[in-house]
């Protein structure tokens, strides 16, 4: 969702910015946005045509979903209204947040890639492991199932392995943008 946002606030900042009214720009952004936010300016744009102002029907659709740059473009709409002042310098700020925010969020997936598939396979070698044992010698496998000691193997190996998959995926997915 968050990547068809700084495209809507385009949409906007230009509509608005040539003279047509916010209710109509907002209506003009749902036309051409991503299918993705296809329900969330749906909802405003029906709030807007209820009586709502647009600013603030869009702040409020977009606040149900956390998309922040949206609320703010909500906002500056708003504000547009109550007061006259002009909101393209504000959605223009805002739109290349959103598109820096997007940016930075596909170069962070982009540079664990390597690390995020070899967590996953590194994940699924104790398993795989557990497979080839079971098939090349059952007897060997037995002895995991049949004795106490076998189960108590299983057990600190099934937690070792919850421990590192909970592990590696708080390094790679690292802190929040």
């Amino acid at each position: 969702m968050e990547e068809g946002v700084p495209e809507v606030i385009d949409v906007l900042r230009a509509t608005v910015a040539a003279g047509i009214n916010p209710r109509r720009a907002l209506q003009a952004a749902a036309e051409g946005a991503p299918p993705a936010l296809h329900a969330v300016l749906g909802q405003a744009i029906h709030a807007a045509e209820s009586g709502a102002g647009a600013g603030r029907a869009l702040a409020k659709a977009a606040e149900g979903k956390q998309l922040s740059e949206l609320v703010l473009a909500g906002e500056a709409l708003d504000l547009a209204e109550t007061t006259g002042a002009p909101p393209g310098p504000v959605l223009a700020g805002v739109a290349a947040a959103a598109t820096d925010r997007v940016r930075s969020r596909q170069a962070m997936m982009a540079a664990t890639a390597q690390a995020r598939l070899s967590a996953r396979v590194v994940a699924a070698m104790a398993p795989a492991f557990l497979g080839v044992l079971v098939l090349t010698s059952p007897s060997d496998a037995a002895f995991l199932i049949r004795e106490p000691l076998g189960w108590a193997t299983l057990t600190a190996a099934a937690i070792f392995e919850s421990l590192g998959i909970w592990w590696a995926s708080h390094i790679v997915r690292g802190p929040a943008p």
